[in-house]
């Protein structure tokens, strides 16, 4: 099995349907992961929350950001680890 990567984290069920139509419609292989992640709340206090994790094969990933970017779809992205 091909290394796996993420590449966006939705924090919102709406977000990551519309993440999941992006790859669906370009054919990826995908597997969303529930995981917490942290961010601040009113820019100023850190707060946890869980997030749907999306992971691609590492070879697809750059093609995928990009397909997700095209659709206007940028808030959770994650560039290269």
């Amino acid at each position: 099995m091909s290394d796996r990567t993420c590449i966006y984290i939705a924090a919102r069920l709406s977000e990551a349907k519309r993440v999941e139509e992006v790859l669906a419609r370009n054919g990826i292989d995908y597997t969303v992961e529930i995981a917490p992640y942290a961010t601040r709340l009113l820019g100023l206090f850190p707060t946890r929350y869980n997030g749907a994790m999306f992971h691609v094969v590492a070879e697809q990933a750059q093609s995928c950001r990009q397909a997700l970017q095209a659709a206007g779809i940028t808030r959770g992205l994650v560039e290269d680890e």
